[in-house]
């Protein structure tokens, strides 16, 4: 019996010893930080070498968040802002897809796997995105410069 109980407590502590294990920087992870971090993980993450790979940063409210999508297809970077249009962002989601149609940017609303729609805007180039997100933290969310964002990717 003390055999067997010293066999579960040992797998025990393996087991608790491997799941505390910090994640390494190529897996997904998340940092607190300013919208600069956000970009700074979206470059860390193309000078990685990756070929495709999201990043999030969610308002401290946890309520507003922003998010992009970015593949590398012939040698070239294309991102999307993902933005998914249920209760909270509805109003938010009709404004940012009205000033990316006006700046010439294509945008689409498609269904999730869940019963919501997503708003994504395509940007060709890294500065028009980083630009575009910038606009939409300070000037539709109304969140200052310095806010601080839980950053997500993968």
């Amino acid at each position: 019996m003390i055999f067997y109980l010293a066999i579960a407590l040992f797998v025990g502590i393996v087991f608790y010893v491997i799941s505390h294990q910090p994640g390494t920087a190529d897996e997904s992870d998340s940092v607190q930080g300013g919208i600069a971090q956000y970009f700074v993980q979206i470059s860390r993450l193309q000078n990685q070498g990756h070929d495709s790979f999201f990043v999030t940063a969610m308002a401290s409210d946890q309520t507003r968040f922003v998010q992009v999508s970015a593949n590398k297809s012939g040698g070239a970077w294309t991102y999307q802002f993902d933005m998914p249009v249920t209760d909270w962002s509805r109003n938010y989601a009709a404004t940012i897809q009205g000033e990316a149609e006006k700046r010439g940017l294509e945008t689409r609303r498609v269904n999730g796997t869940v019963a919501m729609q997503f708003l994504d805007v395509d940007f060709g180039d890294r500065a028009r995105h980083d630009t575009f997100v910038i606009w939409v933290i300070e000037d539709v969310f109304g969140l200052p410069k310095d806010e601080t964002f839980d950053i997500t990717w993968g």
